[in-house]
């Protein structure tokens, strides 16, 4: 073998890893364990996440609404939501101390919305149908409703429903109680990481229940829960898949402001009203069916090394 040839090879084999397409028997299980959270450690922090949101929510409305009577639930919502952020914050930084949580960028914001494609396609239905006219015996044609409005109380509904719905309770559900559980369960582990999915999911559903505090019937909210406890398990298997909390941020605002924003620009109903009107329907039992088979789909034996594509460990 010559000089050149025998450089040549060591060059190739000192050139860095990086330059190999990873592939997926390169994710895999930790070898070695990671430590368990206590079971003490898990219930305060679980227990103190949901405590403190019922807590502060309830008096940070209470002012809210003794400051401005008149206030609509949209802006209320808003105010409401900032002592709420600051909470989960605090929570995640200071208790938890997992910073990583809301700077990760996991697998890329574009793989987790890769991933969560049905969701887009969901959503993306949602608004269509809004513009969608279908009379008797004629093929169904797109047309703008009539009396449509957007001002002020759109652009409340919007910063609502991105800070309450889409920041705050992602970070509640997924940035706090599925990581404090994973931890718990294994986040090195399938089985963990599945098992802290699906309770975190079930928790992420009961709090809806909340809403029969603002009036909605008890049958929308059943309905409600049943849904959102099935979204809550799709939401935390992309989020486990991608490690991204902003993925889930902005899956969960589209969700709700493809169905909140059309009902408010028409005036049919507040928010009170469109989720009463939304899931009044028994055909919103089938949403638990189809994002838990999603879920399961998405957590395929085949798949689960992508879970383990990424870390977030404690912040030394």
């Amino acid at each position: 073998m010559n000089k050149q040839n025998s450089s040549e090879m060591t060059m190739a084999n000192q050139m860095p890893s990086q330059w190999n397409a990873p592939s997926m028997e390169a994710y895999s299980e930790p070898k070695t364990p990671a430590p368990r959270a206590s079971v003490g450690k898990t219930i305060l922090l679980v227990l103190g996440t949901i405590i403190g949101y019922l807590v502060v929510s309830r008096l940070s409305g209470t002012v809210l609404a003794s400051i401005d009577p008149q206030m609509g639930q949209y802006k209320l919502m808003t105010f409401a939501a900032i002592p709420l952020l600051i909470f989960y914050v605090c929570m995640i930084v200071f208790v938890m101390k997992k910073k990583k949580v809301l700077t990760a960028k996991g697998n890329g914001f574009g793989e987790g919305l890769i991933t969560a494609m049905f969701w887009l396609y969901v959503c993306a239905s949602s608004v269509l149908s809004v513009f969608l006219v279908q009379e008797k015996n004629q093929m169904p044609r797109f047309e703008l409703p009539k009396d449509l409005t957007f001002g002020s109380e759109q652009i409340w509904c919007i910063l609502a429903v991105l800070l309450s719905a889409g920041i705050c309770e992602e970070l509640m559900c997924r940035g706090l109680i599925l990581n404090a559980l994973r931890d718990r369960f294994g986040r090195d582990t399938a089985k963990g990481t599945i098992l802290a999915i699906a309770l975190s999911g079930v928790i992420f559903g009961c709090i809806h229940f909340i809403n029969l505090l603002a009036g909605v019937s008890f049958q929308a909210v059943i309905i409600q829960v049943l849904g959102a406890t099935g979204m809550g398990f799709y939401l935390g298997t992309v989020y486990c898949r991608c490690g991204n909390i902003k993925v889930t941020i902005f899956l969960h605002f589209l969700m709700d402001i493809c169905v909140l924003l059309p009902a408010s620009m028409s005036g049919s109903a507040g928010l009170t009203g469109a989720i009463d009107d939304t899931m009044n329907s028994p055909v919103k039992f089938l949403g638990i069916f189809l994002y838990t088979g999603l879920s399961a789909f998405l957590l395929r034996p085949s798949m689960q090394p992508m879970l383990f594509k990424y870390s977030l460990e404690d912040d030394k």
